[in-house]
């Protein structure tokens, strides 16, 4: 079996699910071309057959520069006028810039949907492949990939790799460009033949905002996670790196260090951490925390890891910290949506959860952790934590079992890709 698998993501380093997938699909001799505009392989172990199909970054590549141009216009402009990246101004200067560029992108969408998403030069590089190799299945990861899957591919049977909610209404998201892509991720929702989705709300919110109905038999789960078992490990990877950490008991939080994870109030509380505790920050900073991370108690550590190393950071520390704003679908229906806590629970690391989500739940189901308020009980919950460790600790990796193995969910995945793959091929035949 071949498969073709489209994104629109910069790489596949920051979804562990889709990594995953694709490395199960080629142990079960599945080959496997990935579309993007970029080579979203770059940061990953490389992997027999599973390959990457991007334009060159060269000057052919307009999007790139056209995003390029905006941003150094962009920047340059604000400079002048005194603007700083952490300000109102300069976050409505950005949606104006691109607001443009999203113009520019729905004039060519007009003539051809994928135009939406990937530039001419990179739907040039993907018909060139496409014309030259048979295909049985391709998949379209987020609506945008879904859009190009559909349109590069019509008569191949479709799956839909569903990894964030970007529903009509979200509270971030809007503007003529968007309500295109929802438009077209409608019309291509009616051809996916499976949908790979987290879990089941996240399933049914998805099929009603494509005013789809809802059909089960349509849907197959899979949670972000990560492959094999859960394993209680420890490593000294944070300590070695910070030896002031080494007397510490080590609450992290680890991935994107942003609003959406309430990690400015995970800093605030921060500054009335116990002396034998430390809050550390493993990820990329978001511009506008910046200033709090200056003032903060807190130790922060690049995201220069490898994706196949990150459970050596996750494994060093003591317990986890998980939480995510409630504002939002996407953000609220996040159980099985939440690599950091999959990764937590899968080392045998207890967590805190807050913020409303339904992470908490699970939390509360495996007493794999405590759920608290506010951010700024987190440390009367870790003494707690701390106080019948191992329980916990051994309650974290059942429920990584229970919730987040992935092994039945790929390999039901693989197998209905190869029934499709198979009936495609008799219909053909006949």
């Amino acid at each position: 079996m071949r498969l073709a698998f489209f994104t629109t993501r910069r790489s596949l380093a920051t979804h562990p699910s889709a990594w995953s997938l694709l490395q199960r699909l080629a142990d079960n001799h599945v080959a496997i071309d990935v579309f993007a505009e970029v080579d979203v392989l770059a940061d990953l172990r490389a992997h027999e057959g599973v390959a990457s199909v991007f334009p060159a970054p060269a000057a052919g590549n307009e999007r790139a520069e056209s995003a390029t141009r905006t941003n150094i216009l962009l920047g340059a402009l604000m400079s002048r006028a005194g603007i700083t990246p952490t300000s109102r101004g300069y976050r409505l200067g950005g949606r104006i810039m691109h607001a443009r560029d999203g113009r520019r992108r729905m004039d060519a969408a007009r003539t051809d949907p994928r135009r939406l998403a990937a530039s001419s030069s990179a739907v040039a590089l993907f018909d060139e492949v496409l014309q030259a190799v048979r295909y049985d299945v391709c998949v379209g990861m987020g609506h945008e990939g879904l859009a190009l899957a559909r349109w590069s591919l019509p008569g191949v049977p479709l799956v839909y790799f569903s990894d964030e909610l970007f529903y009509s209404g979200h509270p971030e998201f809007g503007g003529p460009a968007f309500r295109m892509a929802k438009r077209l991720e409608a019309e291509a929702f009616v051809w996916a033949a499976l949908v790979m989705v987290q879990d089941e709300e996240r399933a049914r919110l998805l099929f009603a905002d494509n005013e789809a109905p809802w059909d089960p038999s349509r849907v197959v789960y899979c949670p972000v996670s990560w492959l094999g078992p859960g394993v209680r490990a420890r490593t000294d990877w944070l300590k070695e790196r910070w030896p002031q950490l080494r007397s510490k008991r080590v609450l992290l939080q680890h991935g994107s260090i942003v609003n959406q994870r309430r990690s400015g109030q995970l800093m605030k509380a921060s500054s009335k951490c116990p002396d034998d505790m430390v809050v550390v920050f493993h990820g990329g900073l978001a511009p506008n925390l910046a200033r709090a991370a200056r003032t903060t108690r807190a130790i922060f550590s690049p995201p220069d890891v490898p994706l196949e190393e990150l459970h050596k950071v996750v494994a060093s520390a003591d317990i986890g910290l998980v939480f995510y704003a409630a504002d939002n679908e996407n953000d609220r229906l996040i159980a099985h949506a939440s690599g950091q806590l999959a990764l937590f629970l899968q080392c045998g690391i207890p967590v805190i959860a807050g913020g409303g989500g339904t992470h908490e739940a699970i939390v509360r189901e495996y007493g794999c952790g405590l759920v608290v308020a506010r951010e700024s009980e987190v440390f009367s919950a870790a003494r707690a934590i701390l106080a019948d460790y191992d329980a916990f600790s051994a309650r974290a990796i059942a429920c990584f079992e229970k919730e987040y193995n992935l092994d039945e969910p790929l390999g039901l995945i693989v197998q209905r890709l190869s029934h499709m793959a198979a009936r495609a091929g008799i219909a053909k035949a006949q």
